[in-house]
């Protein structure tokens, strides 16, 4: 009766405590943390890094990790569209406001020093620029032959 009812809710089988957590992610983000712990140690006297932003910096990997990581990742990829949801809720609208006010521009400035670098992150930056190309990313990745591409194929689902 059990296998019935396991096969007929198969909800049923998820546990809240199994977390499944992706090398990719863990990789990405222990590099961000530290190329910033990195560049943190560069800051000048002048410029001191704040306790405020390196933990809204931080605060935005775990954003990161708890959304690609763990029982939200698993219900969204198995169970409810709408975990899939959240995630983009966090991943677009949490983490993008928490990372900017943790990384301050003189950590950036060293990569804008190329004069061609610098007019494409310009352009790229424009608020039009940036709500064109979230939403065509967005609307895009959920058409459904990529969407069903990412979800028959893992990797193309981390790209």
């Amino acid at each position: 009766m059990m296998v019935v009812f396991a096969l007929l809710h198969p909800f049923s089988q998820f546990n809240w405590l199994n977390w499944s957590i992706h090398p990719s992610t863990v990789i990405g983000l222990a590099a961000l943390a530290g190329l910033y712990l990195w560049r943190a140690r560069q800051a000048s006297p002048e410029q001191p890094l704040s306790v405020g932003r390196k933990i809204s910096f931080f605060a935005s990997l775990l954003v990161v990790f708890s959304s690609l990581n763990g029982p939200l990742h698993d219900l969204s990829d198995t169970y409810l569209f709408s975990a899939h949801m959240v995630q983009h809720l966090l991943l677009t609208m949490l983490f993008p406001p928490l990372i900017i006010s943790g990384v301050p521009g003189w950590m950036l400035r060293p990569l804008l020093r190329n004069h061609t670098l610098f007019s494409v992150a310009r352009f790229l930056t424009k608020p039009i620029a940036c709500f064109t190309i979230f939403n065509l990313v967005i609307a895009g990745w959920h058409l459904p032959v990529f969407y069903n591409a990412a979800m028959a194929n893992h990797n193309i689902h981390i790209l």
